[in-house]
């Protein structure tokens, strides 16, 4: 279930978990709201759902345009769980104010078995595709 937390618009600061990029839009579960996001990278436009299936059918409650700013992983196993948004948006905040550049990729959170597999499997591989 990857992770992430986005900054809009140099203020509006959101935690995601179950976070997808596909076809240049985001999809996640806002832990600090409760809500399904999906955001367009394209249009700049996010939509405040119920759930995926709503944003798949642009069922939403409500929405706007912003920038997304910055977005990374978060910092630690123990910032990951969704019962400590707060801790880490904060720890975001932090990190986005020293210059931490952005992290647009996705990729498994490290509390998850298969991240585990991915990292071993990574290891195993990355020497023998080399090309040359």
């Amino acid at each position: 279930m990857p992770s992430k937390v986005f900054l809009f618009d140099e203020g509006g600061w959101l935690y995601c978990t179950d976070v997808t990029l596909e076809d240049g839009t985001y999809h996640g579960w806002v832990e600090n709201g409760a809500w399904h996001l999906m955001y367009d990278t394209k249009l700049e436009g996010w939509f405040a759902c119920e759930t995926r299936s709503h944003a798949n059918s642009l069922v939403a409650v409500t929405k706007g345009k912003a920038k997304l700013c910055w977005a990374c992983d978060p910092a630690s196993v123990s910032g990951n769980r969704w019962d400590r948004y707060n801790e880490v948006i904060e720890d975001a905040r932090f990190r986005y104010a020293s210059g931490e550049p952005a992290d647009f990729t996705i990729k498994p959170d490290p509390i998850d078995e298969e991240y585990e597999l991915y990292l071993k499997l990574k290891a195993k591989y990355d020497d023998d595709d080399i090309p040359y």
